[in-house]
């Protein structure tokens, strides 16, 4: 009888304080002095150190300030919401003074680096809601904040990390599409090795890592990105000292030891992603030139159907780092949304870039009713050449900075191919290896130099080329260890 009104008493006190914390998220009553819930149920105070200490509500308006300030088009509301839910559960599930511990650590990561991981995360949640309430997925705006925040208290309690790390780890799976942590020991792995092979830390390797996946999806989609994370983890376990491991090596040297304090390293990040959101409009972009500047597609290997009513269509083959080809589909709504369609049948639904504009997010929800007929209608009426987006979709060279124009390598790697008989595309890989080996080794400063020596040699004999053409020859191939070798 006793165990029965000790159980009661325990499940009351739980509830009990997650109410109480709900009351002090939802109507900001300072936490000075704190509540303490004693054994025997009742409200005792405690008195605090510093009577100035900042309500929990007031450091989760905080959070979600400097998160959205960091990640542009983040929905502030949306980042609060998703805190004070995960407070809510955690309060109800362990205690109030654990919640409290755990948004004011948080903070602390979110204060100390904006920019980090733990913020993009929390600003890829929110996009997470925002596709689900454009494209009608889910219950209630109010369910999906649940659903998030279950699962990272999920996460922690499986894995049996801090919250912050949870917070990452989910994000990462809901980002690649993955159902359980097997992505992030597939990051961790594929950090530890290269660590090993260049001396880095595997933490900076591991956090670059993370925010190339959220990018990507950010960009791509979770079905691409899953794919890419995966096939540049299984690469960089066949050729440790390959071209994905130059290019995660760069970005870390880019990084310092910033790990987010400013928006530097995400910035780099976004342009090798080749992200094309809201940049700018498709009309604004030279399609004539042959430019293959980070975020556009290489406009002499791309058709594009506009149609009265600002609907585009594309199709295009992308080449993951395993090799193989996939052909995707896209279609651009007028709003600035994309819905892509993947061979498997699934199709991601990306909403404008800008989601604080309730204004174009209720436009692309109706545009989305007649996405499908659309979709088949271009499809059907303008059949267009594939597009080859490159080995990985990614900007190589982009992670030097903005001392490289990337036009210039593909005016070298058109000239080699011209010469040689193997591919642009082979060239420009081995130029864009050559290069980041050359920042790696010898600063960024001496890529310049060494990109403008190539172009004067092969301006004064065009056969100066062929050694390009060489090493291009191995990773047509596919024999990258040789080309490694060779560079």
């Amino acid at each position: 009888m006793n165990n029965k009104h000790h159980l009661k008493t325990n499940n009351f006190i739980s509830k009990f304080a997650g109410i109480v914390l709900s009351i002090v998220l939802l109507t900001g009553i300072s936490l000075v002095p704190v509540l303490q819930i004693g054994v025997n149920g009742q409200v005792q105070q405690q008195q605090p150190s510093q009577q100035n200490q900042v309500g929990l509500s007031q450091v989760i308006k905080q959070i979600a300030e400097q998160v959205s300030n960091a990640n542009p088009g983040t929905n502030a509301t949306h980042v609060q919401q998703i805190l004070i839910q995960l407070a809510k559960q955690t309060a109800q599930t362990a205690s109030q003074e654990q919640a409290i511990q755990e948004i004011r650590q948080i903070s602390s990561q979110i204060t100390k680096f904006p920019y980090g991981t733990v913020s993009q995360s929390l600003a890829h949640f929110t996009q997470q809601l925002v596709s689900a309430a454009s494209s009608g997925r889910g219950d209630s705006s109010t369910n999906n904040v649940i659903q998030i925040a279950q699962q990272i208290s999920q996460e922690k309690a499986n894995s049996g990390g801090n919250v912050s790390q949870s917070v990452v780890n989910k994000a990462v799976q809901t980002a690649t599409g993955a159902n359980s942590n097997n992505i992030n020991q597939h990051i961790r792995q594929t950090a530890q090795i290269i660590a090993k092979q260049t001396g880095v830390p595997v933490e900076k390797v591991e956090a670059i890592i993370i925010q190339i996946a959220l990018q990507l999806a950010q960009a791509q989609g979770k079905s691409l990105t899953g794919q890419y994370i995966f096939q540049i983890a299984n690469q960089i376990a066949k050729n440790p000292n390959g071209i994905f491991t130059q290019l995660l090596l760069q970005l870390v040297k880019q990084d310092t030891d910033d790990g987010g304090k400013n928006g530097h390293t995400v910035k780099i990040i976004k342009t090798v992603v080749k992200s094309d959101r809201g940049d700018s409009s498709d009309s604004n972009r030279n399609r004539e030139s042959g430019s293959n500047n980070p975020g556009t597609r290489n406009p002499s290997t791309s058709v594009v159907s506009q149609k009265p009513g600002g609907y585009e269509y594309k199709r295009y083959e992308i080449t993951p780092p395993s090799g193989y080809k996939i052909t995707v589909e896209e279609l651009r709504t007028p709003s600035g949304g994309k819905i892509i369609f993947h061979p498997d049948g699934t199709r991601e639904i990306i909403p404008p870039s800008n989601t604080n504009d309730k204004r174009l997010l209720d436009a692309f929800k109706k545009e989305l009713q007649e996405a499908q007929i659309k979709y088949n209608e271009l499809k059907t009426q303008n059949p267009q050449p594939t597009e080859k987006t490159g080995p990985s979709n990614l900007c190589f060279i982009c992670a030097v900075g903005n001392a490289v124009n990337n036009q210039r390598l593909n005016d070298i790697a058109i000239g080699t191919a011209q010469i040689t008989g193997v591919s642009a595309e082979a060239n420009q890989l081995a130029l864009n290896d050559a290069l980041l080996r050359t920042a790696n080794e010898a600063g960024t400063g001496q890529v310049l130099q060494a990109l403008t020596n190539l172009e004067a040699d092969a301006a004064a004999n065009p056969n100066s080329l062929t050694k390009l053409g060489d090493l291009a020859k191995l990773y047509e191939s596919g024999n990258e260890v040789s080309a490694n070798q060779a560079s």
